[in-house]
């Protein structure tokens, strides 16, 4: 039931995202979803989970762009316990610059 709910919020997203074309905004939001599949040592612990959140850009100036993006990632552990639901909060901010490719 709950990866028919993620897949069904995947689909909306990636729909919601093709359907409104960029602009040269000054503030842009919009959605993000994938998947999140575990590697290393966590890969024993987690499994894989769809996770669905939002990003943003500020536009600082003809070249420079502000960015940040928050989503969420709902699954269950497999420690054996009575409870293992866990929610995964990733985060992420920067700077980004545009530059222009000249040919040679």
């Amino acid at each position: 039931m709950i990866r028919s709910v993620h897949l069904t919020l995947l689909a909306v997203f990636a729909v919601q995202a093709t359907a409104h074309a960029q602009s040269d905004s000054y503030w842009e939001i919009r959605p993000v979803a994938g998947i999140a599949v575990p590697i290393g040592t966590h890969r024993n612990i987690f499994g894989d989970a769809a996770f669905a959140g939002v990003a943003s850009s500020v536009r600082l100036s003809a070249s420079w762009d502000l960015v940040a993006s928050f989503a969420v990632n709902s699954q269950t552990a497999k420690y054996p316990v009575s409870d293992g639901h866990v929610d995964v909060l990733v985060y992420n901010a920067g700077a980004l610059q545009h530059r222009l490719l000249r040919g040679v």
